[in-house]
């Protein structure tokens, strides 16, 4: 059988979707070759160098399209529509597996009109299910472009989403049949567990015991802003706590200046964008990663956050937002707050840290252990190819 991935992420991106797909595609070349004959790849251009190398892979290059809603400019994915049939003919392409999203949306018409086989894999929020101000312009593109998904939609082999609230939605808009909740994931062989002390002597962050830590994008809207306004209370139960932020955003600074006095302002360390191949020696300083959501996020498209998925592997238990991830806090490996009570924040934080489950050797190998079973990359992989295949030969 011979397979196209077709994906509209940038994989050098160090943000949760370029970093899922970068894993993903890279497992899926791997493993490629027990179900498939010829494997090729159709990805955006990099913004930025990424290790490894992809075999049959070809970039395309894509510039951002003047309408946020709707993409009508039909000229500018041209030489990819050309591309892309010039693929499937070529390599004699039998099914083709979409990481899409709304400039693409023509160029998977063309492979439903053509009755080429085709899935689409962790579909988002292409729906724009999220209420916005829009002009009457903005509504008609929107009401086309609708048309169009619904049918391509309903034309697709099957559809993958990474939470309920995404299938739930699209299952109530379109009826669809065909679609799986199919979580986010993490590469258990890039993020396992390290020696705590040595790693922390290593970074330079000996000093702090117990480490408090977020890694990811928005850092200010996904749990930052909460470690650091429990911080004054945590320093008096913990002189020696440091906190670990990750990432960066523009609020960050002036979340620092209201919560952080200059005397306590050593405690809390910003370290901005890491490269990506250091990330697991961070995570495993911390004693408790936060991922939080806003309700109004979680009810809209829920959370599969992969930071979580990437913190157990690390044997770090998760601090998570009520209503989310419900498997994961029922094993016992994360934990759920409001992440609007800053008071049931700070009590089950500090709660956790006195139980040390972080230092404790058998809690995080259970939890590692637990990460490789049922939220590793290859995990979610065997799944899709599951309904792939069997989607695929039914008539």
């Amino acid at each position: 059988m011979n397979i196209l991935y077709f994906s509209s992420v940038d994989i050098s991106l160090p943000n949760g979707p370029g970093i899922n797909e970068r894993e993903f595609i890279f497992n899926f070349s791997q493993e490629s070759k027990i179900n498939v004959d010829n494997l090729s790849f159709l990805l955006p251009v990099t913004s930025q160098s990424i290790q490894g190398k992809l075999k049959n892979c070809y970039w395309y290059d894509l510039k951002k399209n003047r309408f946020n809603i709707f993409p009508f400019n039909i000229i500018k994915i041209y030489p990819l529509f050309i591309l892309i049939r010039k693929l499937i003919k070529k390599k004699s392409i039998d099914f083709v597996i979409i990481r899409m999203n709304k400039s693409l949306i023509f160029i998977i018409l063309y492979l439903a009109l053509k009755k080429i086989s085709y899935a689409i894999k962790t579909l988002g929020n292409e729906y724009c299910f999220d209420k916005k101000k829009l002009s009457y312009k903005q509504r008609s593109y929107l009401y086309i472009y609708r048309i169009v998904l619904k049918y391509i939609l309903k034309n697709a082999k099957f559809i993958d989403v990474c939470t309920d609230q995404f299938k739930s939605l699209y299952s109530s808009k379109y009826s669809l049949p065909n679609i799986k909740v199919i979580e986010n994931s993490v590469n258990t062989d890039k993020f396992y567990l390290l020696e705590k002390d040595v790693i922390k002597e290593n970074l330079g962050l000996s000093q702090f015991d117990p480490i408090i830590g977020y890694c990811g994008g928005s850092p200010s809207k996904r749990g930052a802003k909460q470690i650091i306004e429990i911080f004054p209370k945590l320093k008096k139960e913990y002189n020696n706590i440091g906190i670990l932020i990750i990432g960066e955003d523009q609020k960050l600074k002036s979340l620092k200046k209201m919560n952080i006095n200059n005397e306590d302002e050593r405690n809390v360390i910003f370290t901005g964008i890491i490269n990506y191949e250091k990330i697991n020696e961070y995570i495993n300083c911390f004693d408790l990663g936060f991922a939080l959501d806003t309700f109004d996020r979680i009810r809209t498209i829920g959370n599969s956050s992969q930071k979580i998925r990437q913190y157990i592997s690390c044997g770090v238990p998760a601090i998570c937002a009520t209503g989310t991830n419900r498997k994961i806090i029922d094993a016992g490996f994360a934990y759920e707050v409001n992440p609007n009570d800053i008071d049931e924040i700070f009590e089950t934080v500090n709660r956790l840290l006195k139980n040390k489950q972080s230092k404790c050797e058998s809690y995080r190998k259970n939890a590692h252990n637990y990460a490789c079973e049922y939220l590793s990359v290859k995990e979610s992989l065997k799944e899709r190819n599951k309904y792939w295949f069997k989607n695929l030969f039914e008539v």
